[in-house]
């Protein structure tokens, strides 16, 4: 979500995420197939998802391995929606679709695994809060984190290549030794189209992330590639110059 640029959750969501396209196929693959060979500390993960809009999808395979989640995002509005989710209000965005892929299709659970998932993720996010990244401090919880992860963000915040880098630098210094990044990005996005509005970014490239994560000291980088070409037309009307989806695990050197 971009950085102020106020996004009614109520809205975007229903555009975005009514049904499983490519986009959501691919980073939930990854994330599923990430989680289930992660091996957390002893008692769980302490996990900070960093500008997660309003969507708590990209959390369902980490519930089992974490035990705290703290969401973040700098939009009150998107902070609203995740609460709503969570405190069970009837107002709340339905992400069944999103549970039974993940639990259902991907890990072959049963209707009942697909609910007892819904309550351990609302039992592991333990707070729901304000996180800037323009702040020397983004979030008021430092850690550190065993996992910090980030969907979609950094690069659409209308970012210099300084202040991208100086970004992923602050996201490091979240994690603690031997702490894991988790980033899902798009390559080549040159702007956003929403609502009828054009926001203009610094677009990035896989080079660039490499180079951001190498520079603050992150090393074992493992990145996917999904090409824009496996994606359907719809889904590229709203990010213009889109080449390729980027899935990236990085991991902070031990003591």
């Amino acid at each position: 979500m971009a950085q102020g640029d106020s996004e009614v959750w109520s809205s975007y969501l229903p555009r975005y995420y009514s049904e499983i396209d490519g986009h959501h196929e691919f980073y939930l693959t990854c994330l599923h197939r990430f989680f289930k060979s992660y091996q957390p500390p002893a008692g769980g993960a302490k996990l900070l998802e960093f500008g997660g809009g309003a969507v708590v999808s990209n959390l369902i395979s980490a519930a089992p391995k974490c035990k705290e989640i703290v969401f973040g995002e700098f939009e009150e509005d998107n902070r609203d929606g995740v609460n709503l989710w969570l405190n069970k209000n009837p107002l709340a965005f339905n992400w069944q679709l999103f549970f039974s892929y993940v639990v259902g299709t991907l890990e072959g659970g049963t209707q009942e695994n697909i609910q007892e998932r819904k309550e351990l993720l609302r039992k592991t996010v333990k707070a729901v809060v304000p996180f800037d990244i323009f702040q020397a401090d983004p979030v008021e919880d430092k850690g550190p984190y065993d996992i910090v992860t980030s969907s979609l963000c950094l690069e659409y915040i209308g970012l210099t290549k300084e202040q991208y880098m100086e970004s992923v630098a602050k996201v490091a210094h979240l994690l603690k030794p031997g702490g894991v990044t988790v980033m899902q990005a798009h390559e080549g996005v040159h702007s956003w189209v929403h609502a009828g509005r054009t926001m203009d970014q610094n677009s990035i490239s896989r080079e660039l992330l490499r180079e951001a994560l190498e520079s603050t000291g992150l090393s074992q980088i493992k990145m996917e590639i999904q090409p824009c070409e496996s994606l359907q037309a719809k889904e590229l009307d709203s990010i213009p110059g889109l080449t390729s989806l980027m899935f990236v695990v990085a991991t902070k050197a031990a003591d």
